[in-house]
């Protein structure tokens, strides 16, 4: 596929199961929309296109830290310019008090952080790096973009950059390269496992799951869960997640597509109906709807798995704390 077509190629997609109201190619979509957490939705569908093999992919510089060197053409994705317009003074006074301007990134290139410091709207790997840097950077970096002045206006428009997989890549150093962080190993585990442990971790949470509504099943009313009870496990387990991304959007057709995504990340691509995902043919309309709704629904997936693993990390060190009470209690005796 030529390169220049890669991004046409995604929207084609994107149209053709819109179009033919596809369920199976909208999952086909959702799932590479998902191999990628570190990419937005969109960028990892288009890794996905072009290089399926794809296991760890990053940019030229990102590989050259950890000794390795891009040795092709690489993948084409889209990366976002930001052009800050509209009052001078107003521009001017509101990009001094940017905190990307109080800290400084050594891995940075000095150029990016200049950019980054003109208002550039950065990656998820440069404000990880710029929280690591300075503790608290990502939530004054988000009050900071809240606070725009309305007289200055953001211009966003798309630029082409390139990212390798790691067998695009040789080794120039070995020791360098030893620090990869190596990829999450995922196993399936049994779907009423899972469903009690995200069950567990919402009412920690304050929410109340609900399992008498199978009319209603999959939203959420304030903090009360709807699914139904007595649905078989996997279902169970769909309705619960669409419940749980409801409470983070009131749009159905980026709820369905949330619990589909987090079905299809954690192995249960055989438990997704094809009948619920059909549903969101009924609320979007054309490709840039589509092409929206995958992206806001990939953010939510990504907030949802992200405080999963939390809690499931949580959860691990909680049993390890008991196991070492009992066996001091075991030696006590």
């Amino acid at each position: 596929m030529a390169k220049k077509n890669v991004v046409l190629e995604c929207e084609k997609m994107m149209a053709d199961a819109l179009t033919r109201k596809d369920a199976a190619a909208l999952k086909d979509l959702l799932g590479k929309a998902v191999l990628f957490r570190d990419f937005s939705p969109r960028n990892s569908i288009l890794i996905a296109q072009q290089c399926p093999e794809a296991s760890v992919v990053m940019g030229k510089k990102a590989w050259e830290r950890f000794g390795a060197r891009p040795r092709n053409d690489g993948i084409t994705i889209t990366g976002m310019k930001r052009e800050i317009t509209g009052d001078r003074d107003a521009r001017a006074k509101w990009l001094e008090k940017n905190p990307f301007r109080k800290t400084d990134i050594p891995e940075l290139l000095p150029a990016r952080l200049k950019a980054l410091r003109e208002g550039t709207s950065p990656t998820s790997e440069e404000l990880e790096l710029a929280e690591q840097n300075m503790k608290g950077f990502r939530k004054e970096y988000d009050d900071w973009l809240a606070s725009k002045p309305e007289n200055v206006f953001f211009n966003t428009y798309y630029v082409p950059v390139k990212v390798y997989d790691i067998s695009q890549c040789e080794i120039v150093d070995e020791e360098k390269f030893k620090t990869l962080p190596r990829p999450k190993m995922r196993t399936k585990e049994d779907a009423s496992r899972l469903y009690e442990k995200i069950r567990r971790m919402l009412e920690e949470k304050g929410f109340d799951v609900y399992g008498l509504a199978p009319q209603v099943v999959g939203r959420a009313v304030k903090n009360v869960l709807l699914i139904d009870g007595e649905a078989e496990e996997d279902e169970k387990l769909f309705q619960l997640l669409q419940a749980w991304a409801n409470t983070k959007t009131q749009n159905f057709a980026e709820c369905v597509m949330s619990a589909a995504m987090f079905m299809l990340h954690s192995g249960y691509s055989d438990s997704i109906s094809e009948e619920v995902l059909e549903t969101v043919f009924l609320k979007v309309r054309s490709q840039r709807e589509l092409s929206s709704a995958i992206t806001k629904a990939g953010n939510t997936f990504r907030d949802m798995f992200s405080e999963f693993e939390q809690y499931a990390i949580k959860e691990i060190e909680e049993e390890k704390e008991s196991v070492l009470e009992e066996m001091e209690l075991d030696c006590e005796r």
